[in-house]
């Protein structure tokens, strides 16, 4: 978490430096800056060894996902759109 903290902040710092330095245009540094990002994430898990695996921890385990999530999900739903329909959310 820390991690992710630490590389946000330098993807803005990296995108506003970009807006203000360069001729770039700003939107331009939004899309490059995340994606440099991900590029050196790649990086890392293909070249650091280690007993876990990265690539759960950067796409997620779509097969960790337990029945009680499911429920918990569909239940959630269910309720928003019972809230929305009465207008209140």
């Amino acid at each position: 978490m820390i991690g992710a903290f630490v590389f946000g902040v330098s993807s803005v710092l990296a995108i506003g430096f970009i807006k203000s330095q360069t001729r770039i245009q700003g939107r331009h540094g939004h899309r490059a800056c995340p994606y440099r990002v991900l590029a050196f994430g790649l990086v890392l898990i293909s070249k650091t060894t280690s007993t876990v695996d990265l690539t759960h921890i950067l796409f997620g385990n779509v097969l960790g996902i337990s029945n009680q999530d499911i429920i918990q999900t569909v239940c959630s739903s269910r309720r928003l759109r019972w809230l929305r329909s009465r207008g209140a959310a």
